[in-house]
């Protein structure tokens, strides 16, 4: 896109306050900008510890590399500034954090070499800072889609995507502070490419890997768990299957995606043809947001509870449509069948899911409702089981990419990004703009639910006329939450315009409307 139609697209954007209002509350503060200065950032994360600190990841451009940076927040106080904690060299991707019960931390990512990516990680150790990138893994090639978890006894395992053979698999290695990282091990087995992996540790100290194995007729979903008291990867599990059919016919189901540029496509060609089937599309404006949304829409959800019982969420085809399921793990049974979860046949993409040490759950997932994507939500506790679905966005446009956090005493949070469409006023008053028929822009949106009183309605977290979305959301044992998100906005220092990472405080008490 050319500055010149930027410029058009932010001079309608002044126009937003015009139209009747989606609301931005006062109970949420000033965002503040947390990147490392004007340059493109982009790709959040952001964690909690047990006494209210928190650490953001982002990567961001410095020097013509994009670099990762964490910004730490201090409870009660502010955000400590922005540091480089990569390995220095090549472009450097999609920090994944976990943090422990003390405040220790430890990133993973992945970094560019001369023969293709590697994975690293850096520990940040409380009162000593961040200790160095380390390799995990230093056979450089096509890797991707690494996900991290920690134990309540600070193991750490880190999943990855990396070619092997021709095909992609999955890769894990563990982590202990006596032994350090260990050698890396394929997970999967069979011919085809395995993605998306997402991975939880649960009550007993067991790791438990879920991910997509590419089939004849599509994709299935399988569970891989290793045995922490024996040592030992046990055989994967298949907990959801792709339906009988040709595989021409489901080679037929096409992506119908709107590129910004030719030379953008999706990081893998199989996936486009088989498992991004839905009726709609998205209009992406930059690289690494095409490649954010695309993988963020079918990476599972992986939650751990009491007792060692483990609840997988994903995407999958049930023969016509994407479809939301579940399937639950528990050490006497082991997985049990796949159910549907969602809020009927139509296309599902985005669920993520969230629990506590009670045993409640909640999930958000984006879901096709007549013409548009909406943000869907449903809670589930030990007594009553799930909740109906509900709708908890702003409007009848596009909503995608949602994010949420479940506190110990039930209440949530979710965050999510969505257009928001000028009216057929202001269309007709800026006919210049014609080129651009849907007159919209993104936004990005709170919701809280309260036990006993429900949820309550979507607020903008910010309120100015830029565009924005990456949104993530996690919570703070005092009961707020902190958001981040990336924001377009036009610089004049910068001369244009560039994508910065904000952080805004949400308080849970605060934002009470119903």
């Amino acid at each position: 896109m050319n500055r010149s139609m930027r410029l058009l697209i932010l001079a309608a954007t002044l126009m937003l306050l015009i139209v009747p209002a989606l609301s931005y509350a006062s109970a949420l503060e000033k965002p503040l900008l947390i990147d490392a200065g004007l340059s493109n950032a982009y790709r959040t994360d952001i964690k909690f510890d047990a006494i209210g600190n928190a650490i953001a990841v982002f990567e961001q451009k410095k020097d013509g590399v994009f670099r990762l940076y964490a910004n730490r927040y201090i409870s009660g106080k502010a955000w400590a500034g922005p540091e480089v904690i990569d390995s220095g060299g090549g472009n450097a991707y999609r920090g994944k954090l976990a943090v422990d019960k003390f405040g220790n931390a430890i990133v993973v990512f992945k970094q560019e070499r001369k023969t293709g990516y590697a994975i690293f990680a850096n520990h940040y150790v409380v009162g000593k800072g961040w200790q160095g990138a380390m390799s995990i893994d230093n056979a450089a090639g096509i890797i991707d889609g690494q996900a991290i978890a920690i134990d309540r006894n600070d193991r750490v395992a880190v999943a990855y995507e990396k070619q092997d053979g021709g095909h992609t698999g999955i890769f894990v290695s563990l982590y202990s502070g006596d032994a350090g990282w260990g050698v890396p091990s394929r997970i999967d087995s069979g011919a085809g490419n395995a993605l998306f992996p997402q991975t939880a540790f649960d009550g007993k100290g067991n790791l438990h890997v879920v991910y997509y194995k590419e089939a004849a007729n599509g994709f299935e979903v399988y569970a891989g768990a290793y045995d922490s008291s024996k040592s030992k990867w046990l055989d994967a599990v298949r907990i959801g299957s792709a339906p009988p059919g040709k595989t021409d016919s489901w080679k037929q189901k096409k992506s119908i995606i709107s590129w910004d540029y030719p030379s953008e496509k999706p990081f893998i060609s199989e996936i486009k043809a088989n498992i991004y089937s839905g009726s709609y599309y998205y209009h992406a404006w930059s690289t690494s947001k095409v490649d954010a949304r695309f993988r963020d829409a079918y990476t599972p959800s992986l939650v751990a509870g009491r007792n060692g019982k483990v609840t997988a969420f994903f995407i999958n085809w049930d023969g016509s449509h994407m479809r939301a399921f579940s399937a639950g793990y528990t050490e006497d049974r082991g997985w049990g069948d796949a159910v549907l979860i969602d809020n009927g046949p139509s296309n599902v993409e985005h669920i993520r899911a969230a629990a506590n040490s009670r045993g409640d759950m909640a999930i958000v997932f984006t879901q096709l409702n007549d013409i548009s994507l909406r943000i869907y939500a449903k809670t589930y506790s030990e007594d009553s089981g799930w909740s109906p679905a509900r709708i908890i966005d702003a409007g009848d446009e596009e909503a995608y990419n949602p994010s949420i956090a479940l506190k110990e005493d039930g209440t949530i949070v979710a965050v999510w990004c969505q257009w928001v469409r000028f009216s057929e006023e202001l269309k007709a008053k800026n006919k210049y703009m014609r080129p651009y028929d849907n007159f919209a822009v993104v936004k990005s949106f709170v919701n809280i639910y309260r036990p006993g009183k429900g949820w309550g309605i979507a607020n903008k977290l910010e309120d100015n006329d830029n565009e924005t979305c990456g949104v993530r959301i996690a919570s703070a044992p005092d009961g707020n939450a902190i958001a981040i998100y990336e924001e377009e906005g036009e610089y004049p220092e910068a001369n244009g315009f560039v994508n910065r990472i904000f952080a805004v405080s949400v308080s849970v008490t605060g934002l009470d409307k119903h």
